[in-house]
């Protein structure tokens, strides 16, 4: 059996009291390691990563992956995350021209921004047009703040309902006869 020194750290939960982390982060020798406070910090951070996967699969609409060959998957995948590091990067840019940090800019209403000035600026800008659109676009993604919300604690479970109508699980040719003839059960 294969062991790998582990550190643990009793940590203070401030709702559901406290909790134990068990973490690889050993100081080795001469080095001084990860303290406690700094694992702490970085277990609190998991909630960020938490959020990243939800936009990408809610608001980058990749919840259901409609490709069905895995050549085709992986590039909708890819495509996917592509577009969610430029919107990143643009906020990047936003919080740099603001003074503010990239994590009090809201992912949802910058990427509203971005998709609504798209058409804009391919279809009439050029040169220092462009430019100053682009600061001003900067500007107005800066002011789309996110509340701050530290030690943030939610239940973990699914809060959306299934939807109100049946999957369809006949081809639609079937279903479609079915309803000419007066058959609408859906269960």
């Amino acid at each position: 059996m294969i062991t790998t020194p582990q550190k643990c750290h009793k940590s203070k939960c401030t709702q559901s009291g406290p909790f134990i982390i068990v973490t690889t982060l050993l100081e080795h020798k001469g080095d001084q390691g990860v303290s406690y406070e700094e694992i702490s910090d970085l277990f609190s951070f998991r909630w960020n990563a938490e959020l990243d996967i939800r936009s990408i699969k809610t608001f980058m609409n990749l919840n259901f992956v409609r490709c069905l060959s895995p050549e085709m998957v992986r590039r909708e995948l890819w495509t996917t995350l592509l577009a969610y590091n430029l919107i990143r990067t643009t906020i990047c840019s936003a919080a740099s021209l603001s003074g503010k940090r990239p994590r009090e800019i809201s992912f949802v209403c910058a990427s509203q921004y971005i998709l609504a000035s798209w058409q804009e600026v391919t279809a009439h800008l050029r040169g220092k047009q462009l430019e100053r659109y682009a600061r001003f676009l900067l500007e107005r993604i800066a002011n789309c703040k996110v509340g701050n919300r530290p030690g943030r604690i939610e239940p973990r479970v699914v809060k959306r309902r299934r939807d109100q109508y049946a999957l369809m699980t006949e081809p639609r040719k079937q279903l479609q006869k079915r309803l000419y003839k007066g058959d609408n059960r859906f269960e």
